[in-house]
């Protein structure tokens, strides 16, 4: 068997958010043919026990204690050279070093998104592999459309560095993924470089715990919700859309629920009828008594998990036009809204429980078809055997 050095950006567990469950997924599949160890950093030193209960057969587990404090100043260099601000920000020189000595006892180095591809982006003699995830210089360019102030500057100077580093990594790398057609057409508008789309796999629930599709009762979010796009998607849908429903069904609320809730989302729940729950162990039940789940996306890029987790559940799914993209929805899977007719599209569908349950159960065919670990190892392989 080969020897991979897999490096990630951010720890593994526990799996909060889409990249994590991403990360999580290549290393699984890697380790079904390969010896892998795993680099990776975190604001807090952390045990390779941890991983290795989570991980059985991994090798080697390293990680790297940068804290957040430093991650800001750092990404002051930015000032001084031309790289995105979040390579500025995950980079650590005792991680380079750690690479520099050690890369020569690997036959593939294979990085979990752009943040870490500074590490290897000049090596040669090793095969590099890189997921891409999703086309970030597509989520800059949308939300520096939606942001004001300092936010629409940053937005605006990630978005062209995004998209030149891009297109090095691109050119540099032996092995190329990402998450959605969408997103690689993206990125290869200007470019003719070999990208492989692998999409997430999804864990397919027991029928006995899919949704009950239950009355008026909760409209449901699942998110990281320090991650942007989703703070601007529940501050949107809290303000502008759900007034208009509890107008018709004053009992109605609006759940929030994730992980790291950011300032402007704990203040949601101040909010009559908003409730932010924070993290929780699991978010079976809440997609179980949902009654429809809203990914009001405004921003963002790639296939969100969170929609494609709510389908496997057999939920009602109402979503923005970014939010569907990079799904090749063909029938009546989800409900596509955007800002002009989403409380009627919700309101619509809260008088009529026969097609939120059909709608939901086209939703889980969908993900069975398309989405299944047996689906998407063979897109794995396709990209690594290519």
């Amino acid at each position: 068997m080969g020897k991979v050095l897999f490096i990630s950006s951010r720890p593994l567990y526990p799996v909060i958010s889409g990249i994590q469950i991403r990360t999580v997924q290549q290393l699984e599949l890697l380790m079904q043919r390969y010896n892998v160890d795993v680099v990776y950093q975190s604001e807090k030193k952390e045990g390779e026990e941890w991983v290795r209960k989570q991980l059985p057969g991994v090798g080697k587990v390293i990680c790297f204690k940068l804290p957040k404090w430093k991650s800001y100043l750092q990404t002051l260099r930015f000032l001084f050279n031309t790289l995105p601000l979040q390579v500025n920000y995950y980079y650590e020189k005792k991680i380079q070093a750690y690479i520099d000595k050690h890369l020569s006892e690997y036959d593939i180095v294979f990085c979990n998104n752009i943040r870490t591809a500074q590490y290897v982006l000049k090596t040669k003699n090793i095969l590099k592999c890189i997921d891409f995830v999703d086309a970030l210089s597509m989520n800059y360019e949308k939300a520096r459309k939606c942001s004001h102030g300092i936010w629409k500057w940053m937005y605006a100077i990630e978005y062209k560095r995004c998209s030149i580093y891009e297109q090095q990594v691109l050119s540099s790398f032996n092995r190329c993924a990402i998450i959605s057609e969408v997103d690689k057409q993206y990125l290869l508008r200007h470019a003719h470089s070999l990208l492989h789309v692998v999409g997430n796999k999804v864990d397919i629930p027991d029928e006995a715990l899919v949704s009950r599709h239950e009355d008026w009762g909760n409209i449901v979010f699942v998110g990281k919700m320090n991650y942007e796009p989703n703070i601007i998607a529940v501050t949107y849908f809290a303000e502008h859309i759900f007034p208009k429903l509890t107008s018709c069904y004053p009992r109605l609320r609006f759940v929030i629920v994730g992980a790291l809730p950011d300032a402007r989302v704990q203040k949601l729940a101040t909010y009559k009828n908003v409730i932010v729950t924070g993290y929780v162990d699991t978010v079976e039940p809440y997609y179980q008594k949902a009654t429809i789940v809203a990914c009001p996306m405004l921003t963002g890029a790639g296939i969100q998990n969170k929609i494609i987790q709510a389908m496997a559940y057999g939920c009602c799914v109402v979503t923005t036009s970014i939010g569907a993209e990079g799904l090749n929805i063909q029938h009546d899977e989800l409900a596509i809204a955007d800002e002009d007719n989403m409380a009627r599209t919700i309101l619509s569908l809260l008088e009529d429980k026969q097609r939120r349950k059909s709608m939901g159960k086209a939703a889980r065919e969908y993900v069975i078809k398309n989405l299944s670990q047996q689906v998407i190892s063979q897109q794995f392989w396709k990209f690594m055997n290519q």
